[in-house]
């Protein structure tokens, strides 16, 4: 993976297990320099122990409002396996500002990992520089 000019917003789409998580923490051990303070936004943050071995990282269980979002310096934001379709209003609305204000004005990357683009925001796809797409299976070659 590149090490990515900050702040950065960007879009990892692709199937479970497919190796969205891996690649953005590829992105986060590249990193330099190193970001200061990683924050995961996750549906389950306290089963999860995928991000541990990034050590001290924030895990939450809900997207902050921009005004609790910590800003300048080298942070980085992810949000990894939130199931957009039932995402609140008020979380939807933390979502926008986060992938438009807080990353051009606060200097804050941010990371969205979903396993379909259909769901990602209208907002969010138009604010992202970066897109990792990975290959959906073929429903066609899996029939028995």
């Amino acid at each position: 993976m590149l090490n990515l000019p900050h702040p950065w917003r960007g879009i990892f789409i692709g199937p479970p297990n497919s190796g969205k998580s891996t690649a953005v923490k590829n992105v986060v051990v590249r990193a330099d320099p190193p970001f200061e303070q990683v924050y995961i936004v996750h549906c389950d943050p306290d089963g999860t122990s995928e991000y541990d071995d990034l050590g001290d990282v924030t895990l939450l269980a809900d997207i902050p409002p921009p005004d609790e979002i910590p800003g300048y310096g080298k942070k980085l934001f992810i949000i990894d396996d939130i199931n957009m379709q039932v995402l609140s209003k008020e979380q939807r609305g933390h979502l926008d500002p986060a992938f438009g204000y807080v990353s051009t004005h606060k200097s804050v990357s941010v990371a969205l990992c979903l396993q379909t683009f259909f769901n990602v925001p209208p907002t969010v796809r138009r604010c992202s520089n970066v897109f990792v797409i990975w290959k959906s299976p073929d429903e066609r070659t899996n029939r028995d």
